[in-house]
C-alpha cells in the first residue's frame, strides 16, 4: 500500500527574491551605459558650471571688496568659498530633480511593460520587489551623483585655491544633501506605487523640490520638518561655518523619518496592487 505525502507549499518570506531582484537592479546600473552617461551629464551640468565659476568668472578683488564695503554691502565671498555654495545649492536642485527622473519609472514602467506580474509570479515578495528598488539604485546615485561629482569639485577648488581644501568637513557636508535625495527617491517611488500616471509621480516631487516658499509662507514650521534646509546645513559643514539661523537637527531627523514612512507606503500599497 503506498503511503501517502502530504506536501505543504512553503509560504515565500517577505524578503523572498530580494538577492537576485537587487542584482538585477545593479546589472541595469552597471553593466549597461547607464553609469558612464549618468557620470558625464551630471559632470557636464554641475562641474561644468563649477568650472566657470572658478577659471574664468573674475575673482572678487581687494578694491572690489573695498567699494562694497563703502557702499554698506556685505563682503563678497572668496571664490573658493562661492564655488563651495555654488556646488551645494546647484546638487541639492538639480541631483533632487535626476533623482527623481531616474526613479519616475521605475515601478510604473514595469507594471505597464508586464515585467512586474511577471516577475511575481515567481518566488518573490512584493516588499522585496521595492526593496530591490531602493537599494539597487542608491549605489548610482549615492556613487556617481554625489560622491563621483563630489571628488571632482574637490579637485577643482582645491586647484583653484593652490592648497587642498579641507576634506573631512566637505565629506561631512554631503551627509545631509545624500539624506536629501534619499527624500526624493522614496518619494517618488512611494508615488509610483500610489498612482499610474507619470504625471502626479513626477510633479508632487518637483513641486515640494521647487516651490518651498509658497509652503513656508502657509505653514513656516515646515522648514523643520522637511528636507529644504539640508544644502544649507551640508553647505555650512563643509565650510565650517556656523549653521544657518534657526537650523537644528530637526530637518535631519524629520527626512530620515519620512524616508522610512514613504518606504512603508510603498510597500504596502504594492502588496494590495492588481497586476
Amino acid at each position: 500500500m503506498a503511503a501517502t505525502i502530504n506536501l505543504t507549499p512553503a509560504a515565500p518570506s517577505r524578503l523572498s527574491g530580494l538577492g537576485n531582484l537587487f542584482w538585477k537592479e545593479m546589472r541595469d546600473w552597471w553593466a549597461t551605459r547607464r553609469w558612464w552617461m549618468t557620470s558625464l551629464v551630471w559632470l557636464a551640468i554641475i562641474n561644468g558650471i563649477l568650472a566657470l565659476i572658478l577659471f574664468i568668472a573674475p575673482d572678487p578683488s581687494e578694491a572690489a571688496a573695498a567699494a562694497r564695503a563703502a557702499a554698506g554691502a556685505p563682503a563678497q565671498p572668496a571664490r573658493d568659498e562661492m564655488a563651495v555654495q555654488v556646488f551645494f545649492q546647484l546638487a541639492g536642485y538639480a541631483l533632487a530633480i535626476g533623482v527623481v527622473v531616474l526613479a519616475q519609472d521605475e515601478l510604473i514602467g514595469e507594471r505597464r511593460a508586464g515585467t512586474a506580474a511577471w516577475i511575481l509570479s515567481k518566488p518573490v515578495s512584493r516588499s522585496a520587489f521595492i526593496l530591490a528598488k531602493l537599494l539597487g539604485n542608491l549605489p548610482g546615485i549615492v556613487g556617481l551623483m554625489v560622491l563621483f561629482q563630489a571628488a571632482v569639485a574637490y579637485l577643482l577648488i582645491s586647484v583653484q585655491r593652490g592648497s587642498p581644501l579641507p576634506a573631512l568637513p566637505f565629506l561631512a557636508g554631503l551627509g545631509p544633501l545624500t539624506l536629501s535625495l534619499l527624500f526624493y527617491l522614496t518619494l517618488t517611488l512611494m508615488l509610483g506605487a500610489l498612482f499610474n500616471g507619470r504625471g502626479a509621480v513626477v510633479g508632487l516631487p518637483l513641486i515640494l523640490l521647487l516651490l518651498p516658499d509658497l509652503f513656508l509662507m502657509l505653514a513656516p514650521w515646515l522648514n523643520a520638518v522637511m528636507p529644504w534646509p539640508l544644502a544649507e546645513i551640508g553647505m555650512a559643514l563643509a565650510l565650517q561655518q556656523p549653521l544657518p539661523v534657526g537650523a537644528t537637527l530637526a530637518p535631519i531627523l524629520a527626512t530620515g523619518a519620512w524616508c522610512v514612512v514613504f518606504v512603508a507606503v510603498a510597500i504596502w500599497r504594492f502588496q494590495r496592487e492588481e497586476l
